[in-house]
């Protein structure tokens, strides 16, 4: 929107004559996120969630606008319902899954909707980076990894620290000879000092690290 509080009128008009109208509630949702009228979103959102308990597109965008508004209890009320509603919903798994993580630290809650989000996007970077950081801090190593390095895949998450040449990943096969260490370095300098630390171990098996 534009103006988003005209936009805002427009609805609330609307709403005043069919109260029950999805289209009106959930516009007037965006309409009140995108004027950062935080507040009020949150008193839409549970209104809306009121007159439309069933509809799931209407909740999904409920939720964002509690969450936005700070209230992240409501919006995982309201994302609970909308995954019952419509249990194929991938934006409703992909924010209750990230939810449960950030605001919550349920893991096992947001591994459950994650591996659902996986299930319906399986190539989609940001569930699957989700999906991994549940199952490392469940401490089932072998399955986060291999979604956590998921985002490695993502133009649009890793483009910034895209090397400009090719290269292989060691997956810990022997080798011999010398090995070019390159962290990935999007993790910062901790965690490239963190690579160094392991330098010795592998000057131990007779690689040459540079």
């Amino acid at each position: 929107f534009r103006r988003p509080l005209d936009a805002a009128d427009i609805c609330r008009s609307l709403l005043g004559k069919q109260p029950l109208l999805p289209v009106a509630h959930a516009n007037l949702l965006i309409a009140l996120v995108a004027a950062g009228a935080a507040h009020e979103a949150r008193l839409a959102a549970l209104a809306a969630e009121d007159a439309c308990p069933q509809e799931a597109g209407v909740l999904l965008y409920a939720a964002r606008a509690a969450n936005a508004a700070g209230h992240p209890d409501d919006a995982i009320r309201m994302l609970e319902k909308a995954a019952l509603a419509d249990a194929r919903s991938f934006p409703v798994r992909l924010l209750l899954a990230g939810l449960y993580a950030t605001s919550k630290g349920m893991w096992q809650k947001c591994l459950a909707h994650g591996l659902v989000g996986a299930a319906l996007k399986p190539e989609d970077p940001d569930i699957n980076r989700i999906v991994g950081e549940a199952y490392l801090r469940l401490g089932e190593f072998g399955k986060g990894f291999p979604h956590y390095r998921h985002r490695l895949k993502s133009p649009r998450l890793f483009r910034p620290f895209e090397r400009p040449f090719a290269h292989r990943t060691w997956d810990g096969a022997p080798l011999s000879g010398k090995l070019l260490v390159l962290p990935e370095y999007e993790q910062g300098v901790g965690f490239e000092i963190l690579c160094a630390t392991l330098i010795p171990q592998l000057e131990k098996r007779g690689i040459s690290a540079v």
